[in-house]
């Protein structure tokens, strides 16, 4: 997900150079060729990274799922259940980090 955003930001920081060279000349009719293949890969990039984040969380819910059935359904506990529940939530907590990373990168921008 890391290389989708540093890609998006990439292709943004290219958007706004071929925005600021067209300072003080109104763009009227089409967009310029270049601003609108740009703004075309930015969206291309942003679809996956909005199925990245989808698949994730559908990973992250199917575990949380598969860890409640050992325990609540079965009734499994013992030391190797406690190290499934240490690597979902450590996913979970590897998870909310980089949406909070990208969270606070756009807030400061």
């Amino acid at each position: 997900m890391s290389n989708l955003t540093a890609q998006r930001d990439s292709l943004i920081a290219e958007l706004n150079q071929a925005i600021t060279a067209q300072a003080g000349q109104p763009i009227t009719g089409p967009l310029p060729a270049q601003i609108l293949r740009l703004l075309s890969r930015i969206q291309k990039v942003n679809q996956q990274l909005n199925a990245d984040t989808q698949a994730s969380v559908a990973r992250i819910l199917d575990a949380q799922d598969a860890l409640a059935e050992k325990v609540f359904g079965e009734g499994q506990t013992g030391p190797e259940l406690v190290a499934e529940i240490n690597r979902v939530s450590e996913s979970i907590e590897d998870f909310g980090q980089q949406l909070s990373l990208g969270a606070y990168y756009y807030a400061a921008a």
